[in-house]
């Protein structure tokens, strides 16, 4: 089971080219940021021990936070949905979906 959570709350460290993950880290704050297909908040992952987190646009009082799980929302809905099941465990029922 701290397997399952270690991996669902990581975030992965890529090469400069985005293609080939290179490790991961769990950074506590971060993991409580919940998934959208169509974020609010973007998430940077520098090289070293840092994780940056910006807002897309304006946000309302009370609006949650989400980012995306993943490395970019272009995916068709099905591949998207199935990564999402077999990498953070649950179905997406966000607007996008």
């Amino acid at each position: 089971a701290i397997v399952y959570r270690e991996k669902a709350n990581a975030f992965g460290h890529w090469d400069d080219s985005h293609t080939e993950l290179v490790g991961y880290g769990v950074f506590p704050q971060a993991c409580y940021f919940n998934h959208a297909c169509e974020p609010n908040v973007r998430k940077w992952v520098h090289r070293g021990p840092v994780v940056q987190f910006v807002t897309e646009r304006h946000i309302a009082k009370g609006e949650e936070l989400c980012i995306f799980y993943g490395q970019g929302p272009d995916e068709l809905q099905s591949e998207r949905q199935a990564r999402l099941l077999a990498n953070y465990f649950f179905h997406c029922q966000c607007a996008k979906c």
